[in-house]
């Protein structure tokens, strides 16, 4: 009978594991060109590491369900699975009564199949203008008067009003009285700081300020959020990962023959 020692049993492991790391590397950069080459081979590595963590707290430990739980992260923003805008989306992954993970991976990603095209605009053109609009709000935050998460949910259906049809009024609101609240604690002191919080979580995700393909969109910017101090340092880092993420989308997308 083989016997394999507890050192060997490791290596192993650590084989398997870089496999799965360089097979989803270039599944990543095959199926989601746009999003891991604004991020950088870095974040890509981060967000395959931080899936096999988050993916495994839901069952999805298999390489089949491993690879789709990361993609939806790669779809939706590494924290999808907590995102309150994305609860219909997300609903079946701890659903015992879809099936094992396999099937609610399916499930899930049968729901994003309806989600995409529907939002996004089947060549991304949807989503393009909605960036265009996001990217134009942030250059003169002070035009619109922002009344709360009611506001925010309203100045957010005319920057992407096909993902607001999508997901509903009622959720829309709900979703932004949450990310104005993580704003607020995450340490936005500004009122237009809140509001171009709690837009970006709407956009890329409720998770976003550590999500590794948002902030390696934004480059140098992204890695000095992350020291920002809470108040006006932070704020003003805040605005520059946002002008950092959507220029270099919105030029990606330009150079792609976006609308």
């Amino acid at each position: 009978m083989l016997k394999i020692k507890p050192q060997q049993e490791a290596t192993l492991a650590q084989q398997a594991a870089e496999r799965f790391a360089a097979r989803m590397r270039a599944h990543l950069a095959r199926y989601f060109p746009r999003q891991t080459g604004l991020a950088g081979a870095d974040a890509v590595d981060a967000l395959i590491a931080l899936g096999l963590e988050r993916g495994a707290a839901h069952g999805m430990t298999t390489v089949a369900t491993a690879q789709s739980y990361i993609d939806h992260m790669a779809m939706h923003g590494a924290f999808f699975d907590e995102d309150p805008l994305l609860a219909r989306i997300r609903a079946p992954l701890d659903d015992a009564d879809v099936g094992g993970p396999l099937a609610r991976m399916d499930a899930t990603h049968a729901n994003s199949a309806a989600f995409l095209p529907a939002v996004n605009g089947p060549e991304g053109e949807h989503l393009f203008r909605a960036l265009a609009r996001l990217r134009a709000w942030t250059k003169a935050p002070d035009a619109f008067a922002i009344d709360g998460a009611a506001g925010v949910a309203a100045l957010y259906e005319r920057i992407h009003p096909e993902r607001v049809a999508f997901f509903g009024r009622e959720t829309t609101a709900q979703a932004a009285l949450a990310a104005g609240a993580a704003g607020a604690a995450w340490g936005a002191a500004s009122t237009p700081a809140r509001v171009l919080y709690a837009l970006l979580a709407l956009v890329s995700g409720s998770g976003f300020p550590r999500d590794p393909l948002a902030l390696g969109a934004a480059g140098e910017a992204g890695r000095a959020l992350a020291a920002a101090p809470p108040g006006e340092a932070r704020d003003a880092a805040l605005f520059a990962v946002a002008a950092g993420i959507l220029d270099r989308a919105l030029e990606g997308a330009r150079a792609n023959g976006g609308a």
